[in-house]
């Protein structure tokens, strides 16, 4: 009895410790949900007001790294030594497909393209110190103590073996990921571990064996440079491209659209009350229609307009009064754009076959978002769904995935809690000047409205993965209403195939100035970032229009504006530098566009009529197989649920049952 007692005792552990695995592994993908949700909290205060966007944006950047650090070093142990295990959790998976993907990898290249320089040069000097020491002469003699142990390398072998078998080729392969995971458990890389990552005496060589000391970076650079060249760069440069328009879109409409509202505050500021209430109602509306203006920037105009000319104009009254006013108007107004949203654009977006398959409605992901927004009355999923995430896309998206409205429109009445803050921030901007107190007054507000909204993104992300652990089975079941999407899908894929080719069969040319133009792209993005108020002033909705100038006499602004009535230069000559640039470097992706349509008319042509020819015949298979597939589940599931039955009808009776053995039903 004491025998069986201790593995049962261990057991508990184990399940105990796998528990609590699971749950650090979700708080760290909230974690990530939760910086995406700063960056994007970040972007719609960068309208209002620039120096709490910097300082946001600042400590986002800093616990991104501090972020991507701690999960390395925390789980990468852990991933190798209950590699199989961890790769079935639901979490583990949606990671590693966001990692694999082009546009998790374009981001990663977009941040990280300014260090490589810096990386490269460090990792060569090191190299140089190395060899100079005889560090690889020395550890080729490798002590009986050194030797790696087999349960170390059989786990993580067996797990880069699952990997190799996805059929990823965009990481490390197999052995060069044993030998950094051997390094990080503690044994050191010696020359016969380090033989088999790539070719000598070349950064990017591959060949059968490699010697340590014939590489020109460290080991370890030298194995990450390797994964990176084996990525997809076709997909990868081409969400560059997209990813730098998002984010100069999204720091040149910020002081447009600020001067426009400042002219529209001076224009509406002698019509009677009623016409402005009707006039920022309308206004708002044809706001939230366009998808880089974030309703953070509506809820403030409408608190400097209607707080500033609500009878008593110039009094207490009329300021408390048309800033309550302006609460209710926003809320109003939020729910009004989501109905419009949701109806006028995502249900006649829904109605379209390719819409659909981009959006993925048929997909894991969005099939779990569908989920969590398709329950009734309040859930904590859904309300942090609609009330947290992107105004315009999640209204969209709603529409598209054909979801109640008046379902949606009772999970976003929390948006009170949001709303109000960001209202009263603009009604209390208009106080500044008054005294420290005001001026304090509207950042706490800003601050209050940033926390209520990181809050909903985490509480989101939570939502996200405790729906996938749960409904994982249903929510991947392929479903027979999505037979026109998977078609879509097997027909885009098949396409590819035929007229495919590959990052090296691009021309020379056509390819350095892809990737140039990619490049060009992302240091202006960095200088928007890095340098922003030496290039954009910070023109806000509370700025008089009549101070405004558009262009600067100089090539960067000097310094902030610390006169009232000091004249406020939007553009630097340097901003108009670096847009010029940015428009230039497209030329490179024509080039490249121009190239591919002429790789693939012909071939594409004859392809598409081919598989339309296939269409029917491969439908018809995909349907069998499906009602195969459910045809064997519903047979599985039949006979435990029998027995539960049974269960609960002798437990109403008051009957004993006796369970049979290895029942599941407790």
């Amino acid at each position: 009895q004491a025998c069986e007692e201790v593995p049962r005792r261990y057991s508990g552990k184990h399940k105990k410790s796998f528990q609590t695995l699971l749950v650090l592994m979700k708080v760290a993908m909230c974690t990530f949900v939760v910086l995406l949700g700063g960056l994007y909290v970040a972007f719609q205060v960068l309208y209002t007001n620039s120096s709490i966007a910097n300082m946001v944006l600042g400590l986002m950047a800093a616990f991104f790294l501090v972020f991507v650090v701690f999960m390395y070093f925390s789980f990468r142990r852990v991933v190798m030594h209950l590699g199989k295990t961890v790769k079935e959790l639901p979490a583990f998976q949606m990671a590693k497909s966001l990692t694999r993907s082009p546009w998790a990898r374009a981001l990663l290249l977009c941040f990280f393209l300014p260090c490589f320089p810096f990386v490269a040069a460090l990792s060569f000097v090191n190299q140089l110190v190395r060899k100079a020491r005889g560090v690889y002469a020395r550890s080729s003699k490798v002590e009986p103590a050194q030797t790696v142990p087999d349960d170390i390398v059989a786990p993580v072998q067996e797990f880069d073996a699952e990997d190799d078998r996805d059929g990823d080729d965009g990481g490390l392969n197999s052995n060069t990921m044993t030998t950094i995971a051997i390094s990080a458990a503690g044994f050191g890389n010696t020359r016969g571990s380090l033989a088999t990552t790539a070719g000598a005496g070349s950064m990017w060589g591959e060949a059968d064996s490699l010697d340590p000391a014939a590489l020109r970076l460290t080991p370890r650079v030298h194995a990450v440079m390797v994964a990176i060249r084996k990525w997809d760069w076709l997909a990868v440069a081409s969400k560059v491209y997209i990813l730098c328009l998002l984010h100069v879109a999204y720091n040149v409409a910020p002081p447009l659209t600020n001067v426009g509202l400042s002219w529209m505050r001076r224009a509406v500021a002698h019509w009677p009350f009623e016409v402005i209430v009707l006039m920022t109602f309308a206004g708002g509306v044809v706001a939230f229609l366009c998808p880089v203006v974030p309703g953070l920037t509506v809820y403030i105009f409408g608190g400097m307009v209607i707080s500033n000319t609500c009878p008593p104009v110039g009094t207490d009254r009329g300021f408390w009064t048309g800033s309550m006013i302006n609460i209710v108007l926003c809320f109003c107004l939020k729910l009004c754009a989501c109905a419009v949203q949701q109806k006028c654009i995502g249900q006649l977006l829904g109605s379209r076959l390719w819409v659909r398959q981009q959006v993925g409605v048929h997909k894991v992901a969005i099939r779990c978002i569908e989920s969590i927004m398709s329950k009734r009355g309040w859930t904590i999923g859904k309300v942090a769904i609609l009330c947290g995430g992107p105004d315009w896309p999640v209204s969209v998206l709603a529409g598209v995935l054909g979801l109640s409205l008046v379902q949606c429109e009772i999970g976003t009445l929390p948006i009170i809690f949001f709303v109000a803050p960001c209202a009263m921030s603009g009604s209390l901007y208009l106080q500044v000047g008054r005294s420290d107190l005001w001026t304090r007054s509207a950042s706490l507000m800003m601050l209050c409205a940033i926390g209520v909204n990181f809050f909903l993104w985490a509480l989101a992300g939570w939502a996200i993965q405790n729906e996938l652990e749960q409904n994982l089975h249903q929510l991947s079941r392929r479903l027979r209403q999505n037979v026109e999407l998977e078609w879509l899908d097997y027909r885009e894929a098949e396409l590819k195939k035929l007229v495919a080719f590959a990052w090296k069969d691009v021309a020379v040319g056509v390819r350095s100035l892809y990737l140039f133009g990619a490049v060009l792209h992302i240091l202006v993005c960095h200088s928007m970032t890095f340098i922003y108020s030496s290039l954009i002033s910070n023109f806000q909705v509370s700025d008089d229009i009549n101070r405004l100038e558009w262009l600067s006499d100089t090539f960067f602004h000097s310094g902030g504006v610390t006169d009232s009535d000091q004249k406020i230069v939007l553009f630097s000559r340097a901003a108009i530098v670096a847009m010029c640039i940015y428009t230039g470097a497209w030329m490179f992706y024509l080039v490249f566009a121009m190239w591919k349509r002429s790789r693939v008319r012909n071939g594409g042509d004859i392809a598409r009529k081919d598989l339309d020819s296939r269409e029917a015949a491969w439908k018809a298979a995909w349907l069998l197989e499906v009602e195969e597939e459910h045809a064997r589940e519903a047979m599985s599931t039949s006979e435990p649920e029998k027995e539960c039955d049974r269960r609960r009808s002798s437990e109403k009776l008051n009957v004993p049952y006796a369970q049979p053995p290895g029942s599941f039903c407790t």
